[in-house]
């Protein structure tokens, strides 16, 4: 299943990964490498027409999974992610669960790509919603 390019993603966001003014840092899209599939992954949300109080409420999940407090997250369309050269992978696992996927092996690589990706969400109008 693909997404539209105007389908808008979350990306949730943790401390060191936002300033205290609200400007996204590179660090907040840097990918993990996930043993199970053998590929690096950035974990995002399809969060098209969904209230802010129902993406509250899995960005709570997503803090109890990985044992740290959410600061927001950032939204950005599914066309800035491919426009830095990167692809989405829907996997409804949980759902509305989209990995960004095409990320290089390089840590140094990885760093110009996630700046890339901050650099499509200050152009695109990408916003970052504070926690409530």
């Amino acid at each position: 299943m693909s997404l539209p390019s105007e389908t808008p993603l979350a990306r949730f966001l943790f401390s060191g990964e936002v300033t205290k003014g609200g400007t996204v840092k590179p660090a907040g899209f840097m990918p993990r490498w996930i043993e199970g599939t053998g590929r690096f992954e950035l974990s995002t949300f399809d969060i098209e027409a969904m209230p802010k109080q129902t993406v509250f409420e899995i960005a709570q999940d997503v803090e109890s999974a990985r044992g740290r407090t959410c600061r927001g997250w950032a939204v950005l369309e599914v066309g800035g992610y491919l426009a830095a050269g990167l692809e989405v992978d829907p996997d409804d696992d949980p759902p509305r669960h989209v990995n960004v996927l095409g990320w290089p092996p390089e840590k140094e690589r990885q760093k110009l790509v996630a700046q890339r990706v901050v650099a499509e969400l200050e152009e695109r109008g990408g916003t970052f919603e504070p926690r409530p």
